[in-house]
């Protein structure tokens, strides 16, 4: 039992933040441990909307980067939502075409490959893990 005990807890180690807010570099790197473990566990969908979801924490204000904490502010998380979506000439794009054609199941006429696709999202999280936190 004191093997698993150790591998659950090398497993969320990296999860841990010490506040609520994830707009903070502890909480940027607690994302995307969350985003490579998900990849780990072959949970494409959930990296995947991890890294978009990540993103756009990024830049959120603290009111709307503490989900499930109060003040959580509904509206700036959908209005800073809306403009990382709308920007849509860089990783933003890349993420997006990726998450959609997972959360699409592929049909599309040009669906990735799966070794694309995976590695793909390797190399968004990549960058996520190595982008520099901005306000």
């Amino acid at each position: 039992m004191a093997d698993v005990l150790a591998k659950i807890d090398d497993i969320a180690e990296p999860l841990l933040i010490a506040g609520d807010r994830l707009n903070t570099l502890e909480g940027h790197k607690a994302i995307a441990a969350l985003a490579e473990q998900y990849c780990q566990w072959g949970r494409y969908a959930e990296a995947a909307i991890t890294l978009r979801e990540g993103w756009v924490t990024r830049s959120a204000p603290d009111t709307a980067a503490c989900p499930g904490r109060s003040p959580f502010d509904d509206d700036l998380r959908r209005q800073v939502d809306k403009e990382w979506s709308q920007n849509q000439s860089g990783v933003e794009a890349k993420i997006a075409s990726l998450r959609n054609d997972i959360e699409h199941g592929g049909y599309k006429r040009k669906p990735y490959a799966p070794a694309d696709l995976m590695d793909g999202l390797e190399k968004r999280i990549k960058e996520f893990r190595d982008a520099s936190r901005t306000k």
